[in-house]
């Protein structure tokens, strides 16, 4: 279920198709998730299809299942943490989210088993990139404990910590705190009394079974224990299963060139007869038009299709 394949691929064909029911899932299956680079541009596009579907139900009379419907929207984007780290200047400031279960969000893994999702890596000096940003869309019940570090040379004194408890849902809370770097890395503690998460998050079968089972089975045992056991030794595990130390957008690239040539190409060749009298040429032209272009990627699920002209060989 939180796979982006499957809603992704399934809002514009249900779209085109005009039926409301599929709409609703896919639209609602990807605001429920923050998937790549690209969620921002996706969660407008589902939004954008379900006001549609209000807007249609509205002039029918029909105002009671244009309300339900806003009511899914708007369930499908609570978030049960989001953190916001900003500051000022040409410093690079990193975030790292140590979560209930052991998982560590960072730029490096940006995904994690515990929901936990690195949105944005920023540096400065443009205060339009000079953030990062982790979201949780369902989280453990737990406590999280957040570093932020200057990675770079450029001195960085502050920065502000925005946490945002049950987003989008009435219950939701804010706060704000100004953490010093003065002194090295800044670290804070905070804990998040109800989570919805029961399930460690796949992430793309990148983690071997039984990585998943422990994550489980400790994430389970937090309640009873009261405290979280976050472990150093999961996060190596996780990094050994996924087969890689660096960002997540590194894994499964196979990389396949190939040459597509567009227009008029002629190809000849000839031939010399035995006594030297003549010369047979053959002459073989080709007429190629590129009338479709499909790309999709594995690990963010974007695809986009640009149409040409009909043509052929």
């Amino acid at each position: 279920p939180e796979r982006p394949e499957p809603y992704i691929l399934a809002l514009p064909l249900a779209r085109d198709l005009k039926e409301s029911a599929e709409i609703l899932w896919s639209a609602c299956g990807i605001l429920e998730h923050d998937w790549g680079h690209e969620h921002a541009e996706r969660h407008q596009q589902a939004i954008d299809a379900t006001a549609e579907m209000q807007r249609q139900l509205r002039r029918a009379g029909d105002d009671s299942t244009a309300l339900k419907i806003a009511q899914q929207v708007a369930a499908a984007q609570i978030r049960d943490l989001e953190i916001h780290v900003e500051w000022s200047g040409n410093a690079d400031l990193d975030l790292e989210v140590e979560e209930p279960p052991g998982t560590i969000c960072s730029f490096v893994t940006p995904e994690t088993a515990g929901g936990g999702l690195h949105l944005h890596d920023g540096c400065g000096p443009f205060p339009e990139f000079s953030y990062e940003l982790y979201a949780c869309p369902k989280a453990y019940a737990g406590e999280y404990r957040l570093t932020i570090e200057n990675k770079s040379e450029s001195p960085a004194e502050r920065a502000v910590v925005t946490i945002t408890r049950d987003a989008g849902s009435p219950q939701q809370s804010i706060k704000r705190e100004t953490v010093s770097l003065k002194d090295g890395p800044a670290v804070l503690r905070i804990t998040l009394q109800q989570g919805r998460r029961k399930v460690p998050r796949a992430i793309l079968s990148q983690f071997d079974p039984d990585l998943l089972l422990r994550l489980q089975l400790a994430a389970q045992a937090l309640p009873a224990q009261g405290s979280r056991r976050a472990r150093k030794q999961a996060v190596a595990e996780m990094l050994s299963s996924r087969g890689q130390g660096g960002p997540a957008g590194a894994f499964a690239v196979a990389p396949g060139v190939q040459v597509l040539n567009e227009g008029a190409i002629l190809g000849a060749s000839a031939v010399v007869s035995p006594d030297r009298r003549y010369v047979r040429i053959a002459v073989r032209p080709q007429f190629n038009t590129i009338t479709d272009v499909f790309t999709y990627s594995i690990l963010g699920g974007q695809t986009t299709s640009n149409p040409g002209g009909a043509g052929g060989n």
